[in-house]
């Protein structure tokens, strides 16, 4: 017997996106209307729309992966960059380190001619793994896993190096292109000159940057001169409110700005390079900031101490160098260090010494040279501590008024043969004169009043 026809009502409902997918729409120009969208509603702070947009995208991509028609990887990198914004925003630290890792390993596998006209894109791509790498070590620290924290700091540092070195290179590169004859005769005279006018700008500065990286000397602030293409000593407006949070906290991409094919003259220019120092000191200050939060949690050897605390300082110096010392990035650095500084100076060690249980007292736990203030404090709360009457202090104060008792052993000292009374007869709590010891007054009143009857009483026999 036939089975009865299905009715539309008895269709399954067909996934839309598979619809899409299945039809000759463009799925590349419907990715970037949905991330449009999305970048849109996140700027009006709309976040849950926002995600989404970005949810949508996410899984119009897979099925294309799925259905053998990847996308661009910039795709990928914008829509995974993006939902890792909205989940900070959100306040959702697992779903965001998920994304911004899987972000990250996006980048890396992004394959770039090493030619010399694609040695700008190397650098741009390697400065985007970079910050990916430094806000997932923040999220990371912020979910108190700092030994994980750790090493995307360090990889992060490794990759600001290469971008430092990367540039560099491509500016030794171009120097020597533009000394060609033949090659500057197929140019533009106007392009000759630009290229001249940002050489003469960035060569002291990359100079600098070249002697870091090889021998690890910061030069002096005194010594650069930061001028800009137009040979002006100033510095940006983006100089003077660029802080900590604009490289931390992540801000969504669009695709015209992760597409745009960069410039390598672009990279040797005073804002270019100053971005790349502000990324490699940030990626110092997170390495030294992961290994004081891993100091509390585990025991760090003496070397690694004197290593994360040398890092924060390379940080400090090298923005120093190359910023002024206005900007926000480099007084948060400053300010960090000097609370970690006091902090390790007022630390008290848990475990006394039961040989000498001094040497465990706060004072001496802590470097006070540093500090006179707390040094003075420490004197003051010994000398409170410590009785003034103690004998151990007894020579170092001055001498205190002595009481009657004092000063009848004082007189006996000086002149003993004046007194009868021996000092073992201590005179006694008696208020009866006949059976309490007498004092030297009394003695002395007793003495005269007996030699007056004495005296009274001859007196008496010579008048009988």
């Amino acid at each position: 017997m036939a089975e009865p026809p299905i009715t539309s009502e008895e269709k399954p409902l067909e996934n839309p996106l598979q619809s899409i997918l299945n039809s000759e729409v463009d799925l590349e120009d419907l990715s970037s209307t949905l991330l449009e969208k999305a970048q849109k509603k996140f700027a009006k702070e709309k976040t849950l729309s926002s995600l989404a947009y970005l949810k949508q995208t996410e899984e119009l991509l897979e099925m294309m992966a799925t259905k053998g028609k990847p996308a661009k990887v910039e795709y990928v990198i914008v829509t995974l960059n993006n939902i890792s914004a909205c989940y900070q925003r959100l306040g959702d630290m697992e779903k965001c380190a998920s994304y911004l890792e899987a972000c990250a390993f996006n980048c890396s596998k992004v394959n770039i001619q090493k030619s010399l006209e694609d040695v700008a894109d190397d650098i741009k791509k390697t400065k985007l793994h970079a910050k990916l790498l430094i806000q997932l070590c923040v999220t990371l620290s912020n979910m108190k896993k700092h030994k994980e924290a750790l090493e995307k700091a360090k990889l992060a540092n490794n990759l600001t190096k290469h971008a430092l070195q990367a540039t560099f290179d491509g500016f030794k590169a171009m120097v020597s292109k533009f000394k060609n004859k033949k090659y500057i005769q197929s140019l533009d005279l106007q392009l000759i000159t630009v290229f001249q006018a940002i050489a003469a700008s960035a060569q002291e500065i990359l100079k600098a940057i070249s002697i870091y990286l090889n021998s690890g000397e910061i030069p002096k602030p005194e010594s650069l001169e930061m001028r800009s293409v137009l040979g002006v000593i100033t510095f940006s407006n983006w100089v003077g409110e660029f802080g900590i949070s604009d490289i931390m906290v992540i801000q969504p991409l669009s695709l015209e700005e992760i597409l745009e094919k960069p410039l390598l003259q672009a990279e040797f220019t005073k804002d270019y390079l100053l971005y790349k120092i502000a990324l490699h000191s940030v990626s110092l200050f997170c390495v030294a900031t992961e290994m004081k939060h891993l100091k509390s949690s585990q025991q760090l050897s003496a070397d690694q101490r004197r290593q994360a605390e040398v890092t924060h300082q390379t940080a400090i110096s090298l923005l120093k160098a190359f910023f002024p010392n206005d900007c926000p990035l480099l007084q948060h650095v400053i300010q960090s260090f000097q609370r970690r500084l006091l902090s390790e100076l007022q630390e008290i060690p848990e475990e006394e010494d039961k040989q000498n249980p001094k040497k465990s007292r706060r004072a001496q736990s802590g470097d006070f040279r540093k500090l006179p203030t707390l040094r003075e404090k420490r004197v003051k709360v010994d000398l409170i501590r410590n009785s003034p009457y103690n004998n151990k202090f007894e020579r170092l104060l001055p001498n205190r008024p002595r009481s009657s008792l004092g000063n009848r052993k004082h007189r006996e000292n000086q002149n003993p043969a004046s007194y009868t009374v021996k000092k073992k007869n201590i005179r006694n709590s008696s208020l009866d004169f006949n059976k309490r010891s007498k004092t030297p007054h009394e003695m002395n009143f007793l003495r005269s009043w007996e030699d007056s009857i004495i005296e009274s009483a001859h007196g008496d026999q010579m008048l009988s």
